[in-house]
């Protein structure tokens, strides 16, 4: 088997391709991300002023089995990432061969991470469970036998959890008219100001998860660029903010599971107004599920219900809606207390028991 660097437009079409060749198959498989993946891996992007991304094929004779990509981000110097994995069902041992080529094209790095897209925000994991059910947008996918080729390497946990948005209304009312009596207010992001909305999410981000596994801070454009494919999709509802006396303290971002609207391999066409999936989103919209993707506050604010009154605005406005399941927490088993307190909201407003969902793993070794 041999390393391919896929450094021409048909090498790079062969790497776009692959995944829907190996899991033509699988019902399971969504390739909602693609706008994600093609930003990191071709650009143009302010994540490469910071960051090297390098994609690769593997091949056996003259057939790819397989693709990643290596990516060293100066913000996080020790690791050598490998991204953006895909393989066919093939016996083989790809860490063998992937380790050298990285420990040779980054000598300064001691570790190899397996399962970070480049940054948490961009997307983290594979799959250890669940394999048969589509994942949530967003989310991850991955084969059963995937997990097997890491079997190696230290493994850190990431959870998701699912609950009903059948919601205790009284119960909400009045935690709502005590939240007002706290101070705590929560506005909606505004799509007049974008940039400016999109900067203080970033903002919040770096303040709030700079203790978490893996973080590196954001510069704004760098969200900015994240958001820009989803715009004509976003509600302004989709990404809160929480304020006391004015001053942003905290955030939550939850949006639909836009999976629902497209079938096994199809991408999302969401680039403007009449794409085809905006318009079915905006006059139709068949999605029933919704992920809280992230929900933050400023430390010094925890312990002050900021975390309640941003899930009551959202249970309010996902019911509103009319969606009927919520998937959410991606956190590290590291960070098991933001699981609970996340939960034990939930439950207090719905009155039911969220349940655990999928699990995912990012993996760690040394590069030699």
């Amino acid at each position: 088997m041999k390393i391919i660097a896929a450094n021409t437009q048909a090498l790079l079409q062969e790497f776009y391709r692959l995944p829907g060749i190996i899991h033509a198959n699988n019902p399971g498989f969504r390739a909602g991300d693609t706008d994600t993946e093609k930003l990191l891996i071709e650009g143009p992007t302010v994540f490469y002023t910071h960051a090297k991304v390098s994609p690769f094929l593997i091949a056996d004779g003259d057939t790819s089995i397989a693709r990643f990509a290596l990516i060293h981000d100066s913000n996080l110097p020790d690791y050598v990432q490998l991204a953006f994995f895909e393989s066919k069902k093939v016996t083989y041992h790809p860490l063998e061969i992937i380790k050298p080529l990285a420990a040779q094209m980054f000598p300064d790095a001691t570790r190899l991470l397996i399962g970070l897209n480049g940054h948490l925000n961009y997307g983290a994991g594979i799959l250890q469970d669940n394999f048969e059910k589509p994942p949530v947008f967003g989310m991850q996918w991955h084969p059963d036998y995937y997990r097997k080729y890491f079997d190696d390497a230290a493994k850190h946990i990431i959870k998701s959890f699912s609950f009903s948005t059948n919601v205790n209304i009284p119960l909400l009312n009045q935690l709502s008219e005590r939240l007002v009596h706290d101070d705590i207010s929560v506005r909606s992001f505004n799509r007049k100001q974008f940039n400016h909305d999109i900067a203080l999410y970033t903002q919040l981000n770096n303040l709030c998860f700079k203790n978490h596994p893996y973080w590196t801070n954001r510069r704004a454009e760098e969200d900015i660029e994240l958001f820009e494919p989803f715009r004509f999709l976003m509600r302004n509802s989709n990404l809160l903010f929480a304020e006391i006396d004015g001053k942003p303290v905290g955030f939550l971002l939850w949006f639909p599971d836009f999976n629902e609207m497209i079938g096994a391999g199809r991408e999302l066409k969401a680039s403007g107004w009449f794409g085809r999936d905006v318009l079915r989103f905006r006059f139709f919209n068949p999605v029933k599920t919704f992920r809280l993707a992230e929900i933050a506050v400023l430390p010094e604010y925890r312990n002050m219900r900021v975390e309640l009154a941003l899930i009551g605005k959202m249970i309010s406005e996902v019911k509103r809606s009319g969606y009927t399941k919520g998937v959410g927490g991606f956190i590290f088993e590291e960070n098991r207390d933001s699981i609970n307190l996340a939960m034990r909201y939930v439950e207090r407003f719905t009155g039911r028991k969220a349940k655990t969902d999928s699990e995912f793993a990012v993996y760690e070794c040394l590069l030699s």
